[in-house]
Formats: C-alpha cells, sequence, structure tokens
C-alpha cells in the first residue's frame, strides 16, 4: 500500500509539472525501451561476433587437423607402396653365438648362422651362398644383439639374373665383451634395379 501511494504522488508531481500528462509518462517508457533494446542489441552483436569467431576457428582447426591427418596417411601409404614394389625378395637367416671364456666350438649346421660358443677376442668366418632370380640390388642387414660383431664380405651390390654368389660372414668378439649368448637375424634384401 505504501509502495502505491509513493507512486501514485510520483506520478501526480509529474503531471503538474507539465501540462500534458500523458506525453511524459511515454517518453519515460520510450526512453527506457530504447536504452534496453539499443543494449539488447548491443549484447546480441557482440555475441554473435564472439560466435562467429569461435566457429570460424573452430572450422579453421578442424581443416588443419584433416590436412594434417591426410598428410600422415598419404606419407604412409607412399612409403609402404614403394618398398613392396621396390623388394623383389626378402630371406632372413637366424644368428647365434655363445660368448665364453676358455674354449670354443663350432657347428656345421646350414639352416642357420650358429657360431657355437667362441672366447672373447676370438673370429669366425662362415660363408652362404645367394640366389638372384632377377638382376637386383642386394642389400645385407644385421640386426639384433650379435649386430656388433657381424661384418659381411661385401655388401650393396648388384647381382645379375640367375646368379649365384657367395657371401662370407665374419663374426668378430671383441676382447671386452662380456660372456652371455647373443642372437639376432641377417637380413638379405633384393631389390629393384
Amino acid at each position: 500500500m505504501r509502495y502505491k501511494k509513493k507512486m501514485l504522488s510520483s506520478k501526480k508531481v509529474s503531471r503538474k509539472k507539465s501540462g500534458n500528462k500523458s506525453s511524459i509518462k511515454k517518453l519515460k517508457i520510450n526512453n527506457n525501451k530504447k536504452n534496453i533494446n539499443v543494449s539488447a542489441i548491443n549484447n546480441t552483436r557482440i555475441k554473435n561476433n564472439v560466435s562467429i569467431i569461435s566457429v570460424f576457428k573452430f572450422k579453421v582447426v578442424r581443416i588443419i587437423l584433416l590436412l594434417f591427418l591426410v598428410l600422415v596417411i598419404g606419407s604412409m601409404l607412399t612409403i609402404f607402396i614403394y618398398n613392396k614394389y621396390n623388394i623383389l625378395k626378402y630371406q632372413e637367416i637366424d644368428m647365434s653365438v655363445r660368448v665364453q671364456n676358455g674354449s670354443s666350438s663350432f657347428n656345421t649346421s646350414t639352416e642357420a648362422l650358429n657360431f657355437a660358443r667362441i672366447y672373447p677376442g676370438g673370429e669366425v668366418v662362415k660363408r652362404i651362398e645367394i640366389y638372384s632370380f632377377k638382376k637386383s640390388f642386394v642389400r645385407i642387414k644385421a640386426e639384433g644383439s650379435i649386430a656388433n660383431f657381424i661384418s659381411v664380405s661385401e655388401n650393396n651390390f648388384i647381382m645379375s639374373e640367375n646368379e649365384y654368389k657367395q657371401i662370407e660372414i665374419n663374426l668378430v668378439v671383441p676382447a671386452d665383451a662380456l660372456e652371455g649368448h647373443y642372437d639376432g637375424k641377417l637380413k638379405i634384401y633384393f631389390l629393384r634395379r
């Protein structure tokens, strides 16, 4: 009740000051609405600008990630196809040696390069014969814990079609090598020329 009385008294005062009763109220209401509408429009413009910028940034990030993904997949496919096409033939031979002080032994097995038992500072030579059914570039690579002890007589060479070649595989155990079992693989790649 008190609030209504105060409102009525303020309305009376405003009416008394100007002769036109309704024009004062309309101006105040219109001014208030204009202020609200202008600020609401400004806020929506700012929000729209922010949302447009964030959407734009999101699209740019998606495009960059998509391009990166396409680049990675394309590179991997290129490498895979090149290697698949480039390798004519591939052979893998198991190798092993036991480093032990005092004595050495040998193994005559032809299934793998088993250097048997050897003492630190010792050396063993084994021969393998490889065959190329097509003109190719041959690359030989040793892998595993034995790889540091292995060297080959010839590597990175060209073989003619239907050619046989003997390769010496040298195992040299350093004098400071630890006792134990060392193994690995000898990989022979026949590549297109």
